[in-house]
C-alpha cells in the first residue's frame, strides 16, 4: 500500500446544508484531508432541478474542481431528467430518477476521467444507496474493496416490498464492510447484515472551542428552532400545533419558533401558519448556511428536534457544540447519541407532549443551563472528527489490506490450476 490512500467518495450531495448526507460527507472529507493520510476524489451524483432542466445543456454532463485539497466531479444528470419533466410535468418526483440513474456510459466516463488523472484508487466509500449498482460495477472495473456507510434502515414494514429496500440491501450485501451510525442500527438490521464485516463509527462534528458553551450565558437567549428536512417523518406538525397552543399563554405570546430546512412538506405547513394566523410565531427561514444557522445555535434557548424515526441526527451533536440544550423525540436513537441525563426528552410523539416540555422548561434558566453544560461535555468528549476520523482511517487501512490479502491469494491458487493444467 502507498504511504497515502486514495479514496473514492460517492455521494448525493457535497454542499454542506446543515445536517444530512452532504454535511456528513463535505466534514468527512475535510477531516481526512486534515490527517495527510489519504488523498480524497468525490464523485457527486447530482439531479437536475426544474429549473436547470428547462434549459438545454445549461451544465456539462461531467466537471471537475478542487477544493479546498479534495478533487471533485460533479456529475449532472440532465437528459433523461427534461423527458421526465415533459412526461410527467409537476408529479415528477425527482428522488425517483436516482433508483435508475446513474447508467453504464456514466461508469465509463468517471473511469476514464480517473485514467487521464492517473489515479489508482485504494477504496471506494459510497454514502447513498441510490448509487448500488453503480458503485459495485465501479469497484470492478477499479479492482478495489468497497465500503458502505448505512445512513438509512429500510429493514421495516413500509418499505418491504419497495426498490428503495431492495437497493438498501443490495448496498450491504455488495460491499467489502459497512459503517453503521448507531448500535441501534446493528441490532435492527442484524438479520441482512449477516455476515458481512461492520463497525459502528458515530458521525462527528468540528467543535469550535472559542464558540461553544459559555458559562452563565443562557439569560440572553430566547425562542426556538428546529433544523431539518420538512419531510412527514420529522413530525414537524406536531411541532407547530404545540406552538399554536403554547402562544394562547400570556407569557409565551411574543415566543417564535425558527424553522431553518426545506423538504415536501413545507407547502403544508406554510398552509398551517397561514391559516391559523402563526406568521409572527413561526418564521420559515428555507435553506440558510452553516455560518447562519450557528448563529441560531448560539442565540435560542431550545433546539426542538420532534423526529419519529432517526438513525443519527447532526443537528443535536451541532446545538449542543453551540451551547443550546436540546427538546428531544423519545427515540431509541437519542438516547444512544446522549443518555438521558443530558438532554430534555419529551413523552410521546404528539403536540400536547411538546407542549408541556416548552412550558415547564423555558423559563427555567437554571435547568437549560446544566443540560446545556452536560451535553456539551459529553458532544466534545464522544463526537468530535479528531477521534472519530482516525477510527475511519485504520478501518480503511484494514479493509485495504484484507482484500490486497484475498486478492493475493486467489492469485496464487491460479497460478497453482494453471501449473496443474500444464
Amino acid at each position: 500500500m502507498n504511504t497515502k490512500i486514495n479514496i473514492l467518495m460517492l455521494t448525493p450531495d457535497y454542499t454542506p446544508v446543515y445536517s444530512g448526507v452532504g454535511t456528513h460527507v463535505v466534514n468527512l472529507c475535510k477531516n481526512l484531508y486534515k490527517s495527510k493520510q489519504c488523498n480524497i476524489y468525490v464523485v457527486v451524483i447530482r439531479m437536475a432541478t426544474i429549473e436547470e432542466a428547462k434549459i438545454k445543456n445549461s451544465t456539462k454532463r461531467l466537471k471537475k474542481i478542487v477544493k479546498e485539497g479534495i478533487t471533485i466531479f460533479e456529475v449532472f444528470i440532465g437528459d433523461f431528467t427534461k423527458r421526465y419533466y415533459k412526461r410527467f410535468g409537476k408529479q415528477a418526483n425527482i428522488r425517483e430518477l436516482d433508483y435508475i440513474l446513474p447508467d453504464g456510459m456514466l461508469l465509463e466516463e468517471i473511469v476514464e476521467c480517473l485514467r487521464k488523472e492517473k489515479l489508482h484508487i485504494d477504496i471506494i466509500h459510497n454514502h447513498s444507496f441510490h448509487n448500488s449498482v453503480f458503485c459495485k460495477l465501479l469497484a470492478q472495473y477499479l479492482d478495489c474493496p468497497l465500503i458502505f456507510t448505512i445512513h438509512t434502515n429500510y429493514n421495516n414494514k413500509k418499505h418491504q416490498k419497495s426498490l428503495k429496500k431492495y437497493l438498501w440491501e443490495h448496498s450491504i450485501k455488495s460491499s467489502n464492510c459497512c459503517i453503521l451510525l448507531s448500535n441501534i442500527m446493528k441490532e435492527e438490521i442484524g438479520n441482512i447484515l449477516g455476515d458481512i464485516p461492520c463497525e459502528v463509527i458515530y458521525n462527528s462534528i468540528d467543535i469550535d472551542a472559542q464558540n461553544s458553551y459559555i458559562e452563565g450565558d443562557y439569560e440572553r437567549r430566547n425562542d426556538l428552532l428546529y433544523c431539518g428536512r420538512l419531510s412527514r417523518g420529522k413530525n414537524v406538525l406536531q411541532l407547530f400545533e404545540a406552538i399554536k397552543e403554547l402562544i394562547t399563554i400570556e407569557e409565551f405570546k411574543d415566543i417564535k419558533l425558527y424553522v431553518a430546512g426545506e423538504g415536501g412538506q413545507r407547502g403544508n405547513l406554510e398552509k398551517y401558519i397561514k391559516e391559523n394566523q402563526l406568521s409572527k410565531n413561526i418564521i420559515m427561514l428555507g435553506r440558510i448556511t452553516q455560518k447562519e444557522l450557528n448563529e441560531y445555535y448560539r442565540q435560542v434557548r431550545l433546539t426542538i428536534i420532534p423526529s419519529k424515526r432517526e438513525v443519527f441526527n447532526t443537528v443535536a451533536l451541532e446545538a449542543s457544540s453551540k451551547g443550546c440544550s436540546l427538546l428531544l423525540s423519545p427515540l431509541d436513537s437519542f438516547k444512544e447519541m446522549f443518555g438521558e441525563n443530558r438532554i430534555i426528552f419529551f413523552d410521546k410523539f404528539n403536540a400536547q407532549s411538546i407542549y408541556e416540555k416548552i412550558k415547564k422548561y423555558y423559563f427555567d434558566i437554571e435547568t437549560l443551563d446544566y443540560f446545556a453544560k452536560k451535553a456539551f461535555r459529553h458532544v466534545k468528549k464522544c463526537y468530535a472528527w479528531e477521534k472519530n476520523c482516525m477510527k475511519i482511517m485504520s478501518l480503511y487501512q484494514r479493509v485495504i489490506s484484507e482484500y490486497q490479502r484475498e486478492v493475493d491469494i486467489e492469485s496464487r491458487e491460479q497460478k497453482v490450476i494453471v501449473w496443474l493444467d500444464d
